[in-house]
């Protein structure tokens, strides 16, 4: 992308595909803060442009990190899909005149959630492009889009970032030793933007805050509580409604490991802890696990749905705990 930049020439849209994980939407912010660096004609003559450009602490690249730019515009899915009336709400923004920045930037992430009235009408900004705007889609494959938008975009596709790459980072440029870089690799890798994000403080609160997920999870699969501290369990976990989908994601890969860790221990993605899987799917009826995780994913779609989050766990633990065999 940046090779764009140095030919002074840039798309008016793209589409960033690959699998979930891949950093689509980092590369997307990224880009945008290029396209409006305060120190853009000096980086841009590097070839650790991104590097430099990703440290730069101007004012337009803080206001972008910081999702506070005023001309730079993210939609994502509310709920299943993105509708109608948000890409109209978006249209009619993009034929504005920026407020400051040099090109204004629309980010659609998850793209291919648009419904087909969505799509159609993105169609209008991409065929008649706004002056000074680029807009960037991203969604996992071009066949999930309308063939229309697909022709009028410059196709940029990501591969899933090497896992070397994320230990080398967490190893070497935070200091983690082995065992630590063990554990947070599994959020590393679907949420790779997460590393440039954060900081290794972060990543070991968050390794505190999965053992006491599991800790608990672990406690009430081998009780079978179906009243009060499952529900204070539901309780907490709703509190945080951001954390929620993460929640999720840890519990069902933390149910995925005790099937698999009893004949493939290699596998297993929360290795750091796989003593204490072996011990439990010990313990367990492995065939009601795969069960439990289709009411993890059932969960996952009604928040999606914007459910309510509390009921929505409450009803998710309370099925587990019936399970619970």
């Amino acid at each position: 992308m940046f090779a764009i930049l140095k030919k002074g020439k840039v798309p008016h849209a793209f589409l960033f595909t690959g699998m979930e994980g891949s950093g689509k939407r980092h590369a997307a912010i990224v880009f945008a803060r290029a396209l409006n660096c305060r120190n853009k004609a000096i980086y841009i003559k590097n070839h650790d442009a991104s590097e430099k450009i990703f440290r730069c602490s101007c004012r337009s690249c803080t206001k972008i990190k910081s999702d506070r730019h005023p001309d730079i515009h993210r939609v994502s899915p509310d709920g299943t899909y993105i509708k109608i009336d948000r890409i109209r709400e978006l249209g009619r923004v993009l034929y504005m005149k920026p407020y400051e920045a040099e090109t204004r930037v629309a980010i659609i992430e998850k793209a291919h959630m648009m419904n087909r009235e969505a799509a159609n009408a993105l169609l209008k900004a991409l065929e008649e492009p706004p002056d000074n705007t680029v807009i960037i889609l991203t969604g996992l494959r071009k066949s999930d889009f309308l063939p229309t938008i697909v022709s009028r975009c410059q196709i940029i596709r990501f591969a899933p970032v090497s896992g070397a790459v994320i230990k080398k980072i967490l190893m070497e440029k935070w200091s983690m030793d082995e065992d630590e870089a063990a554990a947070v690799f599994p959020i590393a890798m679907t949420c790779p933007e997460k590393i440039e994000d954060s900081g290794p403080e972060n990543f070991r609160k968050w390794l505190r805050w999965r053992k006491w997920l599991l800790d608990v999870m672990e406690d009430l699969l081998k009780s079978g509580d179906k009243t009060v501290k499952s529900m204070l369990f539901a309780e907490k976990l709703a509190r945080k409604k951001e954390t929620v989908p993460q929640a999720l994601d840890i519990i069902k890969t933390w149910l995925r490991d005790l099937i698999i860790c009893g004949y493939s221990p290699q596998k297993v993605i929360n290795r750091d802890i796989l003593p204490g899987l072996l011990s439990l799917a010990a313990k367990m009826e492995i065939k009601s696990i795969p069960d439990k995780i289709r009411i993890i994913q059932h969960a996952q779609r009604d928040i999606q749905a914007n459910m309510n989050p509390r009921l929505t766990m409450e009803v998710m633990v309370w099925k587990l705990m019936k399970n619970m065999k």
